[in-house]
């Protein structure tokens, strides 16, 4: 009777993903190595839109809390702007109610040398500079304005950049995760199969030893009945139930 061999480990299955007939992604055992591979094939499309977003966001990066020459100058010329036209607001008003002073004071007192009106003169001067220098800061707080907006903006687009590249990275994960869990169900089920048959093949290998030690001790108990005088006919029914045994084996 030819003896069984115990059963060998499965071979690794390999499992894959596809759309349609594009191979997406793959589980395979790489035979050079040694080493489970899980392999994506990102459509040309996909690989596009991907490098598209980390190009413009490699491009916005680098600019966060500058701000280039050309736009600095248009700035400052939003700046300019709102400081003139403010100052001239001011004077298209001012001027006119202080002319209208002076010629009341001017026909009141016949002069404009009174003490009195010097003073407050000086104090509507000191008036004018107070606006203007208000207005200035206005006009520097509004370029500063502009560039937090700017600030924001970029800001703004990288955070949007971002989710757009975590997107893409997580159906890259999904569709990486989808063969690997399929490669894993296969060969989890061939192990469990596996070690169960090898567990039978142990429990059939230690029964085949266990008839084996049996069946010697019968043939010794048998062959001492015979130097001694004759086998029983219990010992012979014995020895040939044993090799029975044994060859149902």
């Amino acid at each position: 009777m030819a003896r069984k061999k115990a059963p060998q480990p499965p071979a690794f299955t390999p499992a894959e993903t596809r759309y349609g007939d594009n191979l997406v992604a793959k589980t395979y055992l790489d035979q050079k190595s040694g080493n489970f591979v899980n392999q994506y094939f990102p459509d040309p499309a996909e690989a596009q839109r991907k490098s598209m977003i980390q190009q413009k966001m490699d491009n916005i990066i680098p600019t966060l809390g500058q701000t280039p020459s050309e736009t600095a100058y248009q700035y400052q010329q939003t700046e300019n702007a709102f400081v003139n036209d403010a100052q001239k607001t001011f004077a298209s008003q001012y001027d006119p109610a202080l002319r209208s002073l002076k010629e009341d004071v001017a026909s009141r007192f016949g002069s404009l040398n009174s003490s009195q009106f010097i003073d407050d003169l000086n104090s509507l001067e000191n008036t004018r500079a107070s606006a203007f220098a208000d207005i200035a800061n206005k006009g520097r707080m509004l370029n500063q304005d502009l560039v937090n907006q700017n600030e924001a903006r970029k800001l703004r687009e990288v955070q949007t950049l971002g989710g757009m590249l975590n997107a893409e990275q997580s159906n890259f994960l999904n569709n990486l995760q989808a063969p690997l869990s399929a490669a894993k169900s296969i060969n989890d089920f061939k192990n469990t199969q596996w070690v169960a048959e090898l567990q039978k093949f142990r429990e059939e290998t230690e029964r085949r030893r266990s008839l084996i030690g049996k069946i010697v001790n019968v043939a010794a108990s048998v062959g001492m009945a015979a130097l001694t005088g004759g086998a029983s006919a219990a010992l012979q029914a014995a020895a040939t139930s044993a090799v029975s045994q044994f060859a149902k084996k």
